[in-house]
């Protein structure tokens, strides 16, 4: 099992590389375009020895097996807008010794800035940051990079860009002999899809043409030297050595002047290269075999690869999902197919650089030109039924304005649109989570029965605006609409106006602004303001826009939580209630009332013991063994329950005339949640042995007990069930 492990890892390695040297010089041809031809056996050197160092790296530094690393074709697709401005100054000043070692340190420096950038994401787990860009940015990111390797074909089979002003030319007899193989051979690789995705049917097709080529050649009696002076084979005509791509003598000739005017295309292959990365990571993500994948790890791989490729003159590499894909495919998941693959590639250093000019150019160009037709594809035709109408014109306008002004240019008015895209979208985002009247949702204070009752009478004059998400220009003006259409269909109603800020994520100035307008004008209508949830920056930003004072406490206004701020309101009604007619003025009657009759009351006293209780005193702990419940005759008590992590959440508040703790009546099992004296009063302990004895001297009185504590618990879950209702519908 071991051995047969060990020969597919090494036939598929093997295979795989033999794919990656051809891909490669496709790569260095599209990288070194037109002027800089006469050095395609450096180019060819520098991307092969990344593939043989990169490969090895990430094949050994990935947490995933089987990974195969290549230079990426979508930074590829940028070079050579860096390299050919280079050579075409350098040729145009009479420098022309200087053209070589430039464009090396050029890209050397994109190479080391590559690592450096991937490094530093990996170490600060940055990766998700980029993962943050929005959807079709990322696809206008791709479609672009396959214009752009669509363009680089056209350059590499006849020297000239696509543009406007050469397309007359693309039909001229001696320009589509060079541009037309190359194209039927990308167009016959995408045919090929529909009938076969065998992993043989590429290399075949790819052997296929190079026979073919010379097979024509051969029947025309045309030389291999008049075919490289054609451009119909890669011209190397001397015995060049592929590795190192310069010697340290020739580093005194680089024009640094000029590479600090290259800013802007290293910026873009740090960007695309880091964009590229991840979703290169994503897709491997995907369909990893039964692989935990950390991203962070994936990065710093990729950056060691860079950073060994900027060492020894070569190219930043990355991981390959295709190949990565057939090696999964075929069985050979090993981290030794990626050090196989990339020892292959090695395995050209010892060639004569003359052997590669059997290379047709079609074969060369027309790789990069079937690349970039899968991502226009991909992006720009199969996207339409996919993607919404906005999201599929920002891909579009990226993509032509890519095309027509550059990359970073294509980027910047990509991200702008996602932006304002983003700005209108949200604007129609409602940011009010739930609007409710304090008809229908109460606080977590358990009261008299009296109380409730007025409190569900008067209730809509407590009005709650539950807020989320992010306030701005674009959604708080649609908030102040619905609250002053409010106001102005309640104003005589409404005297509390709550805003509940403890899912609002952000709010810039011009948010903050607009609430303050309106809360001076709820106040001049005798409106309350109260506001919950404001965490530190929330409230930082109203002072300094004026909404509240300094000394911003729950005397003018501020709550930490809604429950809180819904509480308070419901006392300044009550306070305008007089519950004498109502409430029991004595614990008799109190008694009564619970038990259902006098006499109930009375023979329930003997068993009842009282208890004089101060602020702060615990009535019971948490976890602690339940011994019957309470009767609170006066005061309050507050339920506490701490969760295992360390936090605490007070769930209920109980007032006169409820019973905390009723189920410990019925069972000895550890208390759920602990109940604290919030403000001193009087609480009778009916004791869990005076209820067995109540059993047996007087059923009677222990059945409407029990009555009782099924109507307090049905109200409860009742009281609870309104309020979810209401925030959940």
């Amino acid at each position: 099992m071991f051995v047969k492990q060990w020969s597919k890892n090494l036939v598929v390695g093997f295979f795989i590389g033999l794919l990656n040297i051809t891909y490669g010089i496709s790569l260095a041809a599209l990288i070194f375009p037109n002027q800089l031809e006469q050095f395609m056996p450096t180019a060819i050197g520098m991307v092969l020895v990344a593939f043989l160092v990169g490969g090895i790296v990430v094949a050994l530094g990935s947490a995933l097996k089987g990974v195969i690393a290549a230079p990426q074709s979508n930074t590829a697709a940028i070079l050579p807008l860096m390299t050919g401005a280079i050579a075409a100054t350098l040729y145009s000043r009479g420098l022309d010794e200087q053209v070589l070692p430039t464009v090396i340190a050029a890209i050397l420096i994109t190479t080391l800035l590559s690592g450096l950038s991937l490094l530093i994401m990996g170490h600060y787990g940055l990766g998700k940051v980029i993962r943050n860009i929005p959807h079709p940015v990322m696809g206008g990111f791709m479609a672009s990079t396959g214009w752009l390797l669509l363009q680089g074909g056209f350059v590499v089979m006849t020297g000239h860009p696509l543009s406007f002003t050469f397309l007359p030319n693309m039909l001229a007899p001696e320009i589509l002999t060079l541009w037309a193989p190359g194209l039927a051979f990308a167009l016959l690789l995408l045919l090929s899809e529909l009938y076969s995705r065998h992993f043989l049917v590429i290399p075949a097709l790819m052997v296929s043409l190079i026979a073919l080529v010379h097979g024509v050649l051969y029947f025309a009696d045309i030389s291999m030297t008049e075919a490289m002076t054609i451009g119909w084979l890669l011209e190397v005509r001397e015995p060049d050595i592929l590795w190192p791509p310069v010697s340290l003598h020739d580093f005194s000739l680089v024009n640094w002047g000029l590479l600090t005017t290259e800013i802007y295309p290293i910026l873009t292959i740090l960007v695309i290269g880091s964009i590229s990365l991840l979703f290169n990571v994503s897709s491997l993500e995907l369909v990893a075999p039964k692989a935990e994948l950390d991203l962070n790890r994936e990065l710093k791989a990729a950056s060691f690869a860079s950073l060994a490729g900027f060492a020894v003159g070569g190219l930043a590499s990355a991981h390959q999902p295709p190949y990565t894909f057939l090696a999964w495919r075929l069985g050979a998941a090993s981290k030794w197919t990626g050090v196989i693959a990339a020892l292959t590639c090695g395995m050209v250093f010892f060639v004569d650089a003359r052997n590669l000019s059997y290379l047709p150019i079609a074969l060369l160009g027309g790789m990069p030109v079937y690349i970039g037709i899968i991502l226009l594809r991909e992006w720009l035709w199969r996207s339409w039924g996919r993607l919404p109408i906005s999201d599929y014109l920002l891909v579009l306008v990226i993509t032509v304005a890519v095309a027509f002004a550059g990359f970073l240019a294509g980027v910047a008015v990509g991200l702008v649109m996602a932006i304002f895209l983003f700005v209108i979208n949200y604007s129609h985002v409602d940011v009010v989570k739930y609007e409710i009247s304090g008809k229908h949702y109460c606080s977590n204070v358990e009261r008299g029965k009296a109380r409730r009752d007025f409190l569900r009478q008067h209730g809509h004059a407590i009005h709650i605006l539950t807020l989320n998400g992010f306030l701005f220009f674009g959604s708080s003006q649609k908030l102040l609409d619905r609250i002053n259409a409010h106001v102005e269909v309640h104003n005589n109603q409404t005297q509390f106006l709550i805003l509940d800020f403890a899912h609002v994520n952000h709010i810039d100035t011009s948010g903050a602004l607009g609430l303050k307008n309106f809360i001076s004008q709820a106040k001049a209508t005798g409106i309350t303001m109260i506001y919950t949830g404001l965490n530190d920056n929330h409230v930082s930003l109203f002072i300094k826009m004026g909404l509240v004072d300094k000394n911003f406490n729950e005397e003018n206004g501020r709550f930490n939580a809604l429950d809180q701020g819904v509480a308070w309101c419901e006392e300044q009604l009550l306070k305008e209630y007089d519950g004498s007619t109502y409430e029991p003025t004595d614990w008799t009657a109190l008694l009564t009332r619970i038990m259902g009759s006098t006499e109930m009351a009375t023979r329930i006293l003997p068993y009842l013991k009282e208890l004089s209780l101060k602020s702060g005193d615990i009535l019971f702990e948490q976890g602690e063994v339940t011994d019957g419940l309470y009767i609170i005759e006066s005061g309050k008590i507050a339920i506490y329950f701490s969760h295992p992590d360390g936090w605490t959440k007070q769930v209920r508040i109980l007032e006169q005339g409820t019973l905390v703790g009723e189920m410990g009546l019925y069972h000895t099992l550890p208390r759920s949640a602990a109940a604290i004296v919030e403000e001193s009063g009087i609480v009778h302990h009916f004791s869990h042995a005076n209820y067995q004895r109540l059993l047996k001297e007087d059923p009677l009185v222990a059945a409407h007990l029990s009555a009782a504590i099924s109507r307090l618990l049905t109200e409860r879950i009742l009281f609870d069930e309104a309020r979810y209702r209401v925030m959940f519908s």
